[in-house]
């Protein structure tokens, strides 16, 4: 074979394997989120035991829903106890208003009157805003994502007995390596993807960038002269309502290289 068939022959692999390299050499590379719905935790204001529990884990709640009841003694006593007081101050305040009206008392002697019975009234009221703290009810509309404590547990002030997802707040979560940053800006428009909800793209606004803590560095490799490079936490709300969302699902963004 002469030398024009060799340069031939290599040319044309030295060519074909160039067209393969582009058509193997990625374009594009996609950035992994997900999605997050605020959750807001349902605890109590005084010590009890769980009486019932009214919403399960998927049922939809509104604000201000009952969604569990305390079963609380020590303050039942208390609210009963808190009841006789305040009637026998009325009842002194009364006697010392016809007393008053009959010239027989002084306007001091009644003012002490009056100030004792709002006293007593207002030790009952104080009682009964915690005996209403035995109704848990639900900060927002939304879903149930968790029962922590089922009936008959003891429940403590500030220890979750539900967790709600207010479904009205909801974001898509990206850790992104600083170098690829300049994809986004806060209020930028940007096209992601779901897998779970087929291939078409939806649009979201970024909300939120902030650099995550030192543990969230990419380590260069000093020897190829390389360098440190930071992860930042980036936020993004979609343009419009998806209820189709789901915590946890997998977001995709398509980034150009």
């Amino acid at each position: 074979m002469n030398s024009k068939k060799w340069l031939f022959i290599l040319g044309g692999g030295i060519i074909a394997a160039a067209v393969l390299a582009a058509l193997l050499w990625p374009k594009d590379m996609f950035l992994q989120g997900e999605v997050v719905i605020r959750q807001l935790s349902v605890s109590p204001r005084i010590a009890g035991r769980v009486d019932q529990i009214l919403a399960r884990e998927g049922d939809m709640v509104s604000k201000g829903e009952v969604v569990a009841t305390l079963y609380a003694p020590d303050m039942l006593a208390k609210a009963a106890q808190a009841h006789a007081p305040r009637e026998l101050a009325q009842k002194s305040y009364a006697r010392m208003k016809e007393l008053y009206d009959g010239g027989v008392v002084s306007a001091q002697k009644l003012d002490e009157a009056r100030a004792n019975a709002q006293k007593a009234m207002g030790a009952v009221n104080e009682v009964e805003s915690f005996v209403n703290e035995m109704k848990l009810v639900s900060p927002v509309d939304g879903e149930v994502s968790s029962v922590v404590l089922e009936q008959g547990e003891l429940a403590a002030p500030g220890i979750s007995v539900l967790t709600v997802l207010d479904t009205s707040d909801v974001w898509v979560s990206f850790n992104v390596r600083e170098d690829l940053l300049s994809n986004f800006a806060l209020q930028k428009e940007i096209m992601l993807t779901f897998p779970s909800l087929g291939k078409e793209y939806y649009p979201f606004r970024v909300t939120y960038i902030s650099k995550q803590g030192d543990y969230a560095v990419w380590s260069a490799t000093k020897t190829r002269g390389e360098f440190d490079l930071k992860t930042f936490e980036v936020r993004a709300k979609p343009v419009n309502p998806m209820p189709s969302l789901r915590q946890g699902m997998t977001a995709l963004m398509e980034i150009p290289l």
